[in-house]
């Protein structure tokens, strides 16, 4: 693992073991429930190295990049069934690294929150307790444990 960018949120989450909701953490990735999910099921896939760019992972790391993304699409699909998921990555924000976000689109989302505008769009009635995420955590979890084992 490269050397962590002391100024990097992105970097200092290996610190943040009990606030972030690790889902899994491998010798080159972690995904977590996010820090402030906007929908149930709301994720963070990330690099534990500070990389800057997808054009900077190499090889290895981008296959694995895009299985972690796909087994957790499938698990997400499998735990809640959403309507969609959402995949997305800007990584503008200073002072944080690669990540990307997996964000799930149920029914009760309004229907004119298509694209963009759902990437913006938060649950208001989103259950922030830590009871409430641990279970869909569970669910999602046993559901990644369960295709990653099986693809």
């Amino acid at each position: 693992m490269g050397e962590p960018e002391p100024k990097c949120k992105g970097c200092t989450l290996e610190d943040f073991d009990q606030r972030w909701k690790i889902l899994i953490r491998n010798k080159d990735f972690q995904v977590n429930y996010a820090l402030n999910p906007e929908v149930d099921g709301h994720l963070v896939i990330q690099p534990r190295r500070h990389v800057e760019g997808i054009s900077k992972l190499c090889p290895q790391e981008a296959k694995d990049l895009g299985l972690l993304i796909r087994n957790f699409c499938h698990a997400l699909q499998e735990a809640l069934n959403p309507d969609k998921i959402y995949v997305y990555s800007f990584n503008e924000t200073p002072g944080y690294h690669l990540h990307f976000h997996l964000k799930p689109k149920s029914s009760n989302v309004p229907k004119d929150k298509k694209g963009a505008e759902f990437v913006k769009w938060s649950d208001e009635k989103l259950k922030w307790d830590q009871a409430s995420i641990e279970k869909i955590m569970g669910q999602i979890k046993t559901a990644y444990d369960r295709i990653s084992k099986s693809r």
